[in-house]
Formats: structure tokens, C-alpha cells, sequence
């Protein structure tokens, strides 16, 4: 699964605390964010295309709070299992880092480096969406 952390700028940080819901906000800017990633975890995997299946299997899941961390977060995934019964997750990490008989062919570090610029820009204009509400 394609998972990455971003850090917020102190002055984003420092707005952020300021409004009375930051958690509405937060969520917000990570449900917008994450077809972002997932789109561009779609565009890396499709390049060792067999069926299909694991292409068709990437979703976002929901975006999830910590009560007590107060981090906001979700991952593009790879749900279910093939027409094989094999498990998606399964063949991505097969393909991510090999097996005695099959190379490693890593990808999701170019998911991260391709999408971190455009997820931040995302993050950004989703804030500042919200505060000017």
C-alpha cells in the first residue's frame, strides 16, 4: 500500500490550531488528498499488468482520526484477492520486493516522489478553502 507522511509548514500548523474545527478541516484536506495517491499507485502498478486485477483492486480507504494523537490519515490500498483467490496485497508486495525467483521491481517510492508535490499543493488549497468558509 502506498503510504507516505507529509509535514505541515509551522505557519499551516499555526492556522490550523487557531480554528474550532480542526478535525472537520483535517478530514476534509485527507479525503481530497488521497485519490491523489491512489490514482498515481494505479498509474505504477499498471506497468506489471497481467489481468487487471490488481490494477482494479487499488482503493482509498476511509480517512481515520487517532482520539488521542489527533493524526489524520489513510492509504491507498490493495483489496481483495484476484480471480485466483490470491490476495492483491499479497501480489503487490511480491512485486514491491521480490521473491527467491522474481526480482524486486520496487514502485511505491514512485508513487510517494510523483504525488507528494500535488498531494501538498491539495492539502493547501483545501485549507485554505476552508478557512476563508
Amino acid at each position: 500500500m502506498a503510504r507516505f507522511q507529509t509535514m505541515l509548514a509551522d505557519g499551516l500548523l499555526k492556522e490550523l490550531s487557531g480554528l474550532k474545527n480542526i478535525h472537520d478541516v483535517a478530514v476534509k484536506m485527507v479525503d481530497e488528498a488521497i485519490p491523489i495517491v491512489a490514482d498515481e499507485t494505479l498509474f505504477e502498478v499498471a506497468s506489471h499488468h497481467r489481468t487487471g486485477d490488481l490494477e482494479a483492486s487499488v482503493e482509498p480507504d476511509e480517512t481515520r482520526a487517532g482520539l488521542k494523537s489527533g493524526i489524520v490519515y489513510n492509504k491507498a490500498a490493495f483489496k481483495g484477492y484476484d480471480r485466483h483467490g490470491t490476495s492483491n496485497q499479497l501480489k503487490a508486495a511480491v512485486i514491491e520486493y521480490g521473491t527467491s525467483k522474481q526480482r524486486p521491481q520496487p514502485f511505491l517510492q514512485s508513487v510517494v516522489d510523483n504525488s507528494e508535490q500535488t498531494v501538498a499543493d491539495k492539502l493547501q488549497d483545501v485549507f485554505n478553502r476552508e478557512v476563508k468558509k
